[in-house]
């Protein structure tokens, strides 16, 4: 339930009229909206388990549920839940060995892009998305998908379900709950200009898409549909796919293509694909007791190439069977882990080669299509 002083948020029906949307699993539904009681309105929701917020503060290494002597009756009831909380997701990862979003925290955060354009789609924006207004509720087994997993098998058991503000497009009667409503736009320009993305502990992909996302000109910022199919929720193992597919596409081009555009920034940029100031070329990423595994010996590699970095990838790919199991014998990595590390800006590179020059390749355009579910 939510409560607002009556009187600051126009809940007419004109303005509230989610009650009346096409219901949507990723959008929590309102049941009731009561105008006023003892000088508030209420907003009678669809219950759900917990938010994102609390999600994020149990699972925070600084957090301390002890109870303490003078602890408050509501104080006692929310450390409880969140230490059960805290309990029930030790079996889930948010966050892979190597700083990408596991697969559970991928499904949430598609379920809260899914939500979103369902919102948009009916005219309709947010406003006030936060953790706070990202609420999670325990998907019954019937309803549960089973294809939406984390490396190590264990299914998700949960949807995010955005709580949905009360703003519409283009009205002059756009006003928040807690404050004047503030132009999105001007939110947006104020966190890139305050915010250094580049200091933030995550991967290449997250970092890009985050600044994509707070471009201060609203027309460049990407879709929900844009978001979904970007790298940033890919698997370890498209990311591989990709690459290897990327690969077997500059191949053909040099073969049949030569002038190809692909093929001249492959060879002028390479200092985008690997840190051109190592003295051996991308040679100088790998450690020798490494590179003995991956280099195929029938292959001469020019490590001044990003070209024949990519061949490396996909032909250990190719071979990931025999390979994989050596490799993480001796460096405790995977396969995605050990490129990744080694070579973070790899993978968006050759994408944002792709997306701009082959989004329509026969091979290509699968990555640029979102999987349905």
């Amino acid at each position: 339930m939510k409560t607002f002083p009556f009187g600051h948020v126009d809940v007419e029906e004109g303005t509230v009229n989610f009650i009346h949307m096409r219901p949507h699993r990723n959008v929590v539904s309102i049941h009731k909206v009561i105008q006023s009681y003892r000088g508030y309105g209420l907003i009678v929701q669809e219950r759900c388990d917990f938010s994102l917020q609390n999600l994020i503060v149990a699972l925070r290494p600084s957090s301390d549920f002890d109870m303490m002597p003078g602890d408050a009756p509501a104080v006692v009831v929310h450390k409880k839940k969140l230490s059960s909380l805290k309990d029930r997701m030790r079996k889930f990862e948010l966050w892979t060995a190597n700083g990408h979003p596991s697969q559970t925290l991928l499904k949430l955060m598609e379920d809260v892009a899914l939500g979103l354009d369902h919102l948009h789609k009916s005219g309709r924006v947010h406003g006030d998305l936060r953790p706070e207004n990202v609420l999670i509720v325990e998907e019954d087994h019937e309803r549960r998908d089973y294809r939406i997993s984390n490396l190590d098998g264990k299914s998700c058991p949960w949807s995010c379900k955005t709580v949905t503000s009360w703003s519409e497009p283009n009205t002059g009667n756009r006003h928040h709950q807690f404050d004047d409503f503030r132009d999105p736009d001007e939110n947006t320009k104020k966190n890139s200009e305050n915010h250094d993305i580049e200091k933030l502990d995550l991967n290449v992909e997250v970092k890009l898409l985050i600044k994509r996302l707070l471009n201060p000109l609203p027309q460049s910022r990407p879709t929900i549909s844009d978001v979904l199919i970007d790298p940033a929720f890919w698997s370890p193992s498209k990311r591989m796919d990709f690459l290897s597919e990327f690969f077997a596409t500059v191949l053909k081009l040099r073969r049949d293509d030569p002038q190809s555009m692909v093929l001249t920034i492959l060879s002028n940029k390479k200092h985008n694909f690997f840190d051109v100031t190592w003295t051996e070329g991308w040679k100088s990423g790998i450690e020798d007791r490494y590179l003995a595994i991956l280099a195929d010996a029938n292959v001469h590699y020019n490590f001044q190439s990003a070209e024949h970095l990519l061949r490396m990838v996909r032909n250990v790919w190719a071979h990931r069977q025999e390979v994989s199991t050596d490799l993480e014998a001796r460096s405790g990595e995977s396969l995605e882990t050990f490129f990744t590390k080694r070579f973070p800006n790899l993978l968006m590179e050759s994408y944002q080669v792709a997306f701009k020059y082959l989004q329509r390749n026969r091979y290509l355009g699968k990555f640029f299509t979102r999987d349905k579910r």
